[in-house]
């Protein structure tokens, strides 16, 4: 009725709630690939590490039920990603080769 295109309308909410983390995480894990590259082994091990809760909080909430505790979600992996942006932003700030 309003014209939206989000995910879970154009693709379902079951589809939906395993794309969101998805991406997400696999963005995440480009840059870590990436920090190593670069030689910032520790800024990759920092972002991996947080990572790690994003993807727990995603299984326990988010997947088992997408509509009830997607607040709950959100609050709970939101700072770990924000805090993973700072850490790669530190790194790339970091190296020379940047």
């Amino acid at each position: 009725k309003l014209g939206l295109s989000s995910a879970p309308v154009v693709f379902g909410i079951d589809t939906a709630k395993y794309m969101a983390p998805a991406i997400k995480d696999s963005v995440q894990l480009t840059i870590v690939a990436y920090l190593l590259y670069i030689g910032e082994w520790p800024y990759a091990l920092g972002l991996f590490c947080l990572i790690l809760p994003q993807v727990y909080f995603a299984k326990t909430l988010f997947i088992e039920n997408p509509i009830e505790n997607d607040v709950k979600y959100q609050g709970s992996s939101l700072p770990f990603f924000s805090i993973g942006t700072i850490v790669a932003a530190s790194a790339i700030g970091n190296n020379p080769f940047h």
